[in-house]
This record gives C-alpha cells, sequence and structure tokens, in this order.
C-alpha cells in the first residue's frame, strides 16, 4: 500500500486545501496526520477483519467437505445397491426357472411369494438409488456454489494479509 497525498479537500462552508509549493510545512504535516491516521485505522481494523473473514472461510471449507463426503457416501450406497439389484435380480431369475419346472402348485406359489419378495428389495434399492442421486446433484450444485465463494473470501483474506504486512512495515516511520 502506497499512500500517497495528492489532493486532499474539506467543505467547511468554504474550500480549504493545501498545495505542498506554497504550504509545503502545512501539507507535510497533513501527509504525515494521513499516514498515521491511515496507519493506526487499518493496524486496528485488518486483524479483525482477517479473523473474521478466516472464521467465514473455515464455515465455507466445511459445508464443502461435508458435501464432498455426503458425495461419496452415496455414491458408495449406490454402488451397493445395483450390486445387490444384480443379486436380487438373479434370485428372481432362478424363481422363474423353478416356477416353470415345479408342477406342484402350493410350491408354485410359495416360489411367487419369494420372486414378489425379491422384486419388492429391486423397488426399494432402485428407489433408494434414485435419491441417493438426486442427493449427489443437488450436493454437487452446492460445491460448485461454495467454490467460487471460498476462493473470493480467499483472496480478500490475502489481500488483507498484504495490506497489513505493508502497514507493518511502516509501523517504525508512524510510531
Amino acid at each position: 500500500m502506497v499512500f500517497s497525498i495528492g489532493r486532499i479537500a474539506y467543505k467547511l462552508g468554504y474550500d480549504v486545501y493545501l498545495n505542498s509549493t506554497l504550504y509545503a510545512d502545512e501539507f507535510q504535516k497533513m501527509k504525515e496526520f494521513a499516514n498515521y491516521f491511515v496507519y493506526n485505522y487499518y493496524n486496528d481494523y485488518l486483524p479483525k477483519y482477517i479473523k473474521n473473514k478466516n472464521k467465514n472461510l473455515k464455515v465455507l471449507t466445511k459445508e464443502k467437505k461435508a458435501a464432498e463426503k455426503s458425495i461419496k457416501k452415496a455414491n458408495k450406497n449406490n454402488k451397493r445397491n445395483l450390486k445387490n439389484i444384480n443379486k436380487f435380480e438373479k434370485k428372481s431369475n432362478r424363481y422363474d426357472t423353478q416356477i416353470e419346472k415345479s408342477n406342484d402348485e402350493a410350491s408354485k406359489s410359495k416360489m411367487k411369494n419369494k420372486q414378489k419378495e425379491q422384486n419388492d428389495k429391486i423397488d426399494e434399492l432402485k428407489r433408494v438409488t434414485e435419491l441417493n442421486s438426486n442427493n449427489i446433484k443437488t450436493q454437487e450444485s452446492l460445491i460448485s456454489a461454495l467454490s467460487p465463494k471460498i476462493e473470493i473470501v480467499t483472496t480478500e483474506i490475502n489481500s488483507a494479509n498484504i495490506t497489513l504486512i505493508e502497514v507493518r512495515s511502516k509501523a517504525k516511520k508512524y510510531k
């Protein structure tokens, strides 16, 4: 941060200005005052600002990690569900074969009930898989919304840190 005063004007019912050639001493004192003010203002303000931005960054990062974790978990559940769906479909197909081969009506009825249970399990797993897929889409949109915010806050923190470093490097001059 390079602070230079080119022109400062106050409206006090009439115009007041300092010119560096006509009023060199007054201009120098005004410049020192402005630098002193800026140093003290930023030295007090920026650490609080940085602390608040770091809190915001922590919250945003935590939300993003939670969304990523939720996506990972949903993908894992979907993979497991698809594996179980395949397993239940194979069982259901075996019941089809057994029903065709069976001559006994009681055993046919029993196998049809078991096949219906398998099909119900398949339907439930497909429903849960669809819910997980919707959750994944929601979490991905959340991540895509959080990522730019995280970048902005990070940039603001870095900028404030640089300004604070510049202000503090001039501390000896204005104390």
